[in-house]
C-alpha cells in the first residue's frame, strides 16, 4: 500500500462518517494497519482508540454501536496514520507500561522490552530479602530499570547514569511522574563520572550488530535511538567496557548484571574470567535464550 492509498483509506472513513460507529472504525483501522504490514494489527487497532476513547479495552465489546463523533475521529486518524508508518505503538501513544510504571516514551529512549522487565522481576525477587544499598543502572535510558528497583527498594539509593542528556531528561520526567525520589541522575559516559562502590550493578548498553541493526523490523531501524541499539565488535564493545571497569566500582559481594546478544556469553564469560571475577553465570530468558550476564568477585547465589 503507497501513502496515496493510505490517505485514500483514512479519507474514505471521513466520507462515510455519518454512518460510522466504533464497530466499522476499529475493523477499517485494523484491515488498514495489516495493509500496512503491522503484527498484530487488532490489538494495536484497539489500543489506539481505547487511547482516544479513555476507556480499557475490555469495553470495546460494549460501546461497538456508537456512533463516532468527529472530534474523536478527527484524534484518532493522525495517530493511526503514524502506526499504518511502522512508528512504534509506544511513541505513538506516548507511554509504556514498564513493571508497575507509567512511563513516558518518545524517541529520546529506547522502549522498554519484555526482556528487560523479565529481568527485573527475576532481580525483584532474589534481592527482595536483602534490598542492596546502592545500585547504579547503566545506561538509563527512559529509566525503566533504575527506577522499577528505586521503587521496590524504597530504602535504596539508586544511582542511573546515560550518556545522552535528552535520556537523562526522559528519564527525570518518568520519576517526576511515578513519584519516586530515591533516584539520582548523572551524565556520564559509563562510569567515567561515577564514585563510589555498588551492591548491584545494571546495564543494558547497545549490543545489536550492524547487520541485526539493519534487518531489524522498521519499528526498530527507522525510529529508536541508533546509538542505544547498536554496538562496535560485532555488537560487544559496549559491553566489554562495562565489565573491564566494573570491579573498581563493585562491593565484594557485589552482583554485575547485564543485558546482552544472544551470541555474546561466552566472550563475555571468558574476559570475566581473566578480569578475576569469582562466579560467573549466563541466564536464558523465557523464550530460552542465553540474554542475561551476571558477575561477582564472591559467590552467586540463586
Amino acid at each position: 500500500m503507497t501513502y496515496v492509498d493510505e490517505d485514500l483509506v483514512l479519507m474514505s472513513m471521513v466520507a462515510f462518517m455519518p454512518a460510522v460507529t466504533l464497530s466499522f472504525l476499529l475493523e477499517r483501522a485494523v484491515r488498514f494497519l495489516q495493509g500496512r504490514g503491522v503484527g498484530f494489527a487488532r490489538a494495536e487497532a484497539e489500543h489506539l482508540l481505547t487511547h482516544v476513547l479513555g476507556c480499557r479495552r475490555c469495553e470495546l465489546p460494549l460501546r461497538r454501536g456508537e456512533r463516532v463523533e468527529r472530534a474523536l475521529l478527527t484524534e484518532f486518524l493522525p495517530l493511526l496514520r503514524r502506526r499504518g508508518r511502522r512508528e512504534p505503538l509506544a511513541y505513538v501513544l506516548g507511554e509504556s507500561d514498564f513493571h508497575e510504571l507509567s512511563l513516558r516514551c518518545d524517541r529520546r529512549a529506547l522502549i522498554p522490552r519484555p526482556e528487560t522487565e523479565e529481568l527485573v522481576e527475576w532481580l525483584l525477587g532474589r534481592w527482595e530479602k536483602n534490598p542492596p544499598a546502592r545500585v547504579l543502572d547503566l545506561g538509563t535510558g527512559s529509566g525503566a530499570i533504575g527506577l522499577a528497583l528505586a521503587r521496590a527498594f524504597p530504602r535504596s539509593c539508586v544511582m542511573a547514569v546515560d550518556l545522552d542528556p535528552a535520556a537523562l531528561d526522559l528519564a527525570r520526567e518518568n520519576a517526576e511522574r511515578n513519584r519516586v525520589d530515591n533516584i539520582r541522575f548523572v551524565r556520564s559516559d559509563w562510569f567515567e563520572k561515577i564514585q563510589g562502590r555498588f551492591d548491584l550493578m545494571v546495564a543494558n548498553p547497545p549490543y545489536l550488530t550492524a547487520e541485526e541493526l539493519e534487518s531489524a523490523e522498521p519499528e526498530v531501524r527507522d525510529y529508536e535511538p541508533r546509538k542505544a541499539l547498536g554496538a562496535a565488535e560485532e555488537g560487544l564493545a559496549e559491553l566489554l567496557r562495562i565489565l573491564r571497569s566494573a570491579k573498581n566500582f563493585m562491593t565484594p559481594s557485589a552482583w554485575l548484571v547485564m543485558e546482552m546478544g544472544i551470541a555474546h556469553g561466552e566472550v563475555l564469560k571468558r574476559e570475566a574470567e581473566s578480569l578475576g571475577f569469582g562466579s560467573v553465570h549466563i541466564r536464558r530468558d523465557l523464550s530460552g535464550r542465553p540474554r542475561f550476564f551476571l558477575a561477582s568477585q564472591g559467590l552467586l547465589t540463586f
